[in-house]
């Protein structure tokens, strides 16, 4: 979009003369472009960018200054559990959950991780409404060992 934008400019700008048959119809291929992109960010703007920051805070949540999910495995589970479910991106929902999960676990010094084939049946299991945030964190407790943050 940004090279026709540009070649409608340079083309225009380069002239005195009024606009062509071909700008005018680049011109108008060039709005249709920009409309659907100011539609496009606009959504990422009001809708997915909103639903990332709220899957992502979930986990960090506290009230009188506990957090709401207070040890590794219900945080692990709530950043899966929120990114898979929350659907911020049209698609890679559940492999940003899955990232955002083990990196919180690597960050927090957890070595035993997930089996993958395991990790990927429990992922699509939230994905699809068959598994809880509750059965998760019990599945991650089972999972990694179950331990208060640091």
């Amino acid at each position: 979009m940004l090279g026709r934008l540009g070649q409608i400019a340079g083309g225009h700008w380069d002239t005195r003369q009024p606009p062509t048959a071909t700008q005018r119809a680049s011109q108008e291929v060039a709005r249709g472009e920009l409309e659907q992109t100011t539609v496009e960010l606009q959504r990422l703007l009001e809708v997915d960018l909103p639903a990332l920051e709220a899957a992502v805070l979930m986990p960090q949540q506290q009230f009188g200054g506990r957090y709401l999910h207070p040890g590794v495995a219900e945080m692990a589970a709530a950043y899966l559990f929120h990114i898979c479910r929350n659907h911020a991106f049209n698609d890679g929902n559940k492999r940003v959950g899955v990232l955002a999960a083990l990196i919180f676990l690597k960050v927090n010094g957890v070595d035993r991780l997930p089996e993958p084939d395991d990790l990927m049946v429990a992922t699509f299991e939230v994905a699809s409404g068959e598994r809880s945030k509750e059965a998760l964190t019990e599945w991650f407790r089972v999972e990694i060992g179950d331990f208060p943050l640091p």
